[in-house]
């Protein structure tokens, strides 16, 4: 069976619109996790918000089935980097 071009294209756009839902679902559920690792490792709360969208950045890159310990993960991985890099400056 052969799909045409519309086809396809119309089953991508529904396929993206239910993984970005599902992202957003998660991100709803489990941002308290990204929170809670940011206070360990900033004080100002300008820099924690500005690591929050990093490490939302990052999770949307790297999306897959997510866990809580791949969103740790993630949010420490962020955490260190730009730790490292101000502390480099």
């Amino acid at each position: 069976m052969v799909l045409s071009a519309t086809l396809i294209q119309s089953l991508n756009v529904l396929h993206m619109k239910s993984i970005n839902d599902e992202f957003l679902e998660i991100m709803a559920n489990y941002q308290g996790i990204i929170h809670k690792v940011n206070l360990v490792y900033f004080r100002s709360s300008s820099e924690r918000e500005e690591n929050f969208q990093e490490i939302v950045y990052q999770l949307w890159k790297s999306y897959w089935k997510p866990s809580a310990t791949w969103m740790k993960l993630t949010g420490l991985s962020c955490c260190c980097g730009s730790t490292r890099t101000a502390t480099t400056k």
